[in-house]
């Protein structure tokens, strides 16, 4: 099979059933994100259960004694190996070819997702947000339900229903910017602001 024929796969297609194709694709996409997840945290459990079961059989088998000098302590990774997360993001760069530092924040990502917010993520295996909306959703602030509610909707002007929440999500550096700007708005139409 040729590189150009998935191209012509929907050429007959009409523009109804092109809309329907790239809604179930999206639906499909959201599902496979929300079943890499779930594998995902399932793979950081295993992984902690595992380290806390080798610590407990090594911890049974020494005896504990008082370390003689300084060069006898030895950090707990030196002592007993990386820990259950260290172990996941290993798995999870490898199998996925991510950096170490993605690799840590989707196993973040997948333990909220999973233990935290769990029926809003089942809403990506309906492919309602993206996985970039739902990554925007477990990182935002509880705080700010508005937010993250504009998140699932997809109308993200709702996001800034007020001032405040303009102010809230610039930073303080971008607002003092142009210190002008405010007396400028609230002047009346025709006439400039004098300072």
């Amino acid at each position: 099979m040729s590189t150009a024929a998935p191209d012509r796969l929907d050429d007959a297609l009409s523009v109804g059933e092109l809309i329907d194709a790239a809604g179930y694709t999206q639906r499909v996409r959201g599902a496979a994100d929300y079943r890499l997840l779930q594998i995902i945290s399932r793979i950081h459990a295993h992984r902690e259960d595992q380290h806390i079961a080798e610590v407990a059989a090594r911890a049974e088998q020494i005896a504990p004694r008082e370390a003689v000098g300084i060069a006898e302590v030895l950090s707990p990774r030196d002592k007993y190996g990386p820990n259950g997360l260290e172990l996941a993001i290993a798995d999870v760069g490898a199998a996925l070819c991510l950096t170490p530092q993605h690799a840590k924040k989707l196993v973040a990502i997948a333990s909220a997702a999973r233990y935290r917010v769990p029926e809003t993520a089942r809403t990506l295996a309906d492919g309602i947000p993206d996985l970039d909306r739902l990554i925007t959703a477990v990182t935002a602030p509880t705080s700010s339900a508005n937010k993250t509610s504009a998140i699932w909707t997809g109308n993200w002007l709702e996001r800034f229903t007020t001032a405040a929440h303009v102010h809230e999500a610039l930073p303080h550096s971008d607002r003092q910017a142009d210190p002008q700007a405010r007396p400028r708005r609230r002047a009346p139409p025709g006439r400039t602001h004098q300072r």
